[in-house]
């Protein structure tokens, strides 16, 4: 039987996984089981290299502590009534994730 050489295979790009994380509040602001989940996820997707970018309800802080991943789109005080619809016009809020090239909220 005569072997075949094969040639190496070159080693294949992979591509970076790209989310929308939304969330109700930061676990920082508001204790409680799906907020501190979510938190909790944020950090593990970010560990493993995804490229994520978070939106829940809540104050500017939420950015400063999730090392700029999620972004507040509104505040999380009972006046986020009728939020979704406004983060789905972005008529008021302003684009809260600039590095996108197409942004989810227009």
């Amino acid at each position: 039987m005569t072997a075949v050489a094969m040639a190496p295979r070159a080693p294949v790009a992979h591509a970076t996984l790209q989310t929308l994380q939304l969330g109700m509040e930061w676990f920082g602001e508001n204790a409680g089981g799906l907020n501190r989940v979510y938190a909790q996820l944020v950090r593990e997707l970010s560990r493993d290299g995804v490229e994520l970018h978070g939106l829940v309800t809540g104050s500017g802080d939420v950015a400063r502590a999730s090392n700029g991943l999620v972004h507040a789109f509104a505040p999380s005080d009972g006046a986020t009534k009728g939020a979704s619809s406004s983060a789905t016009s972005n008529s008021s809020i302003g684009c809260a994730i600039p590095c996108m090239s197409q942004c989810p909220c227009d």
